[in-house]
This record gives C-alpha cells, sequence and structure tokens, in this order.
C-alpha cells in the first residue's frame, strides 16, 4: 500500500498537457492581448465599448470569442456602468411622466411632446 511515485520531468508528456492546458488559457491570453490592444489604440477602444455594451443586451450576440468580450468588459466597465445607470435613469423618469400623464383624449399628443419634444 505504500508506494512511491517517480515523478520525471522529462517522461512527462507535454503535448497532453498543452491539448488540456490550451482551452483554458486561450480566453484569458486573448483578452489580455485584447486588453493591451484597447489601452494603446482608441479604435480598438471604441470597438470594445460596443462590444461590451452589445453584449449585455440579451437579444443581441455577436459570437464574438470569450477573450474579447472579457477582455471588453473588463476595458469598458466603468463607461458600461454610467451607461446602464443614465439609461435606467431615463427610464424611471419616463415611468414617472407616463403616470402623471392625464388619460382622455390627447394622450397621444402629450407623449409624442414629452418623447420627442414638439407637438404633432
Amino acid at each position: 500500500m505504500d508506494q512511491k511515485i517517480d515523478l520525471d520531468i522529462n517522461k512527462l508528456d507535454w503535448l497532453a498537457i498543452a491539448r488540456v492546458l490550451a482551452p483554458i488559457l486561450a480566453p484569458v491570453i486573448l483578452s489580455i492581448v485584447w486588453i493591451v490592444l484597447a489601452r494603446n489604440n482608441k479604435t480598438v477602444d471604441w470597438l470594445s465599448n460596443v462590444f461590451a455594451l452589445a453584449e449585455i443586451t440579451p437579444t443581441v450576440d455577436l459570437n464574438l470569442p470569450p477573450g474579447i468580450v472579457l477582455g471588453s468588459f473588463y476595458n469598458s466597465a466603468k463607461e458600461i456602468e454610467t451607461a446602464v445607470k443614465e439609461s435606467i435613469g431615463y427610464v424611471k423618469e419616463l415611468k414617472t411622466e407616463l403616470a402623471e400623464l392625464e388619460y382622455e383624449d390627447s394622450v397621444v399628443e402629450k407623449f409624442v411632446n414629452l418623447i420627442f419634444g414638439r407637438k404633432l
């Protein structure tokens, strides 16, 4: 029962270990590369913000690699946080203003005036 395991580094199958670790580490490496690119290039930074905004929308799927999505989320976390907070604020304002509308024949006119800021 008391067997010693001889672990020789030269006998390990490094190709098998690489095959196991590659799918796990690939998204992490790709996200690190994406973050470095986004911090050094304005176009990639802009794309990162667009990708992050699109990916938090439930109906939009861009089929991006997981590393790009992870890097985009990390890179644009502050911008996304402010955008989501602003959109929640707009929805709350709209909800309170719609609740104050009187139900009469001019509801549609008031709604259009409220949303678009002009009369029909």
